[in-house]
């Protein structure tokens, strides 16, 4: 996910997974993706609350211990906030990306991280699964719980990748 909100450090890969550089408690495994950090920062910086408390970071076991089941896998349709940055680059307020995931937002915390300047611009349909955040007063900054690289290509990339290489050409002319 490009940025991690705020005055925070960018975030390295290494063999362990996805790490903020200034804190080896905010490693994830490497099937783990790397929005749950981007929410997770903002809530242990801004909220003051432990690791773990907005996302849940531990896979729900179910069966005997079998994780089965408990992924979110495939199409899943999203409404998008009118007038968000979101809506503006996708040209509406309807889609559909592909998911590959096993955890979820913990939405008990949406308010207090609202209040901190993170925006919840992207929901299930029923408005219960948060799919995509933003920052309203950064160039850019956008983190989804779905894939889309699944659906971009060299010569078609994703709405969401074209218009992060926009802000970039864009930033680098203010300097």
């Amino acid at each position: 996910m490009p940025g991690l909100g705020p005055g925070a450090d960018a975030g390295v890969d290494d063999d362990e997974g996805t790490c903020i550089e200034d804190d080896e408690d905010t490693c994830v495994e490497d099937d783990e993706d790397e929005d749950q950090v981007v929410i997770d920062r903002l809530a242990k910086t801004a909220l003051d609350l432990s690791r773990g408390a907005v996302w849940e970071f531990r896979p729900r076991i179910v069966d005997g211990g079998d994780l089965g089941g408990t992924m979110r896998l495939g199409a899943y349709d999203a409404t998008l906030t009118r007038g968000s940055r979101v809506a503006r680059i996708y040209g509406g307020t309807e889609i559909s990306e592909r998911h590959r995931h096993r955890y979820e937002v913990n939405t008990g915390y949406k308010d207090r991280l609202e209040q901190h300047g993170m925006r919840f611009s992207g929901m299930s349909p029923d408005s219960i699964l948060p799919e995509i955040v933003e920052y309203e007063d950064h160039p850019w900054f956008i983190g989804v719980q779905f894939h889309p690289e699944l659906k971009s290509r060299p010569f078609e990339p994703h709405p969401l990748f074209a218009s992060f290489v926009e802000a970039a050409l864009e930033q680098s002319r203010l300097v």
